[in-house]
């Protein structure tokens, strides 16, 4: 443990409120720091002499216009939120959706030839009368082809 470390932790060790391992740690580290057993003494003094104060009686009318504000005030509901936090995630989902579906996107097969597929994929491809009827053949050659 170095310095800028074991320095936040220096009020918590003296309320005795760090773990067993914290305060093994801190206590090693101040034992060969000068600085940090200085700083750690001070704080000590300091604690000792708030201490040793008189304590003050709070005035008895301070205290009751203090309950009557206290018990008239009504307690104001907790604000609501203008836009619900949970629509964000719903309408980016939506808005991808849409796009998804606006998009007219059809696998075409891989398998499926040339002269069977629909002119927008291959703009090249020029449907000939002969390759159709080589390719159509009768409804049987076709479910072979394709099984």
């Amino acid at each position: 443990m170095n310095c800028e470390e074991a320095q936040p932790l220096f009020s918590a060790y003296l309320d005795r409120e760090l773990t067993a391992a914290q305060n093994g740690e801190l206590a090693v580290h101040a034992i060969g720091c000068a600085v940090c057993q200085k700083e750690l003494n001070g704080l000590l003094r300091m604690k000792f002499l708030v201490a040793r104060l008189p304590s003050r009686q709070m005035p008895a009318d301070l205290r009751q216009s203090i309950q009557d504000a206290t018990a008239a005030a009504p307690i104001p509901p907790p604000p609501t939120p203008s836009f619900p936090w949970w629509w964000i995630p719903c309408l980016a989902l939506g808005g991808l959706a849409l796009w998804i579906f606006s998009q007219r996107y059809q696998p075409i097969p891989a398998n499926l030839p040339m002269a069977q597929r629909p002119a927008e994929v291959d703009q090249t491809a020029k449907l000939k009368p002969e390759a159709v009827a080589r390719f159509v053949g009768n409804e049987n050659e076709r479910r072979n082809r394709w099984n």
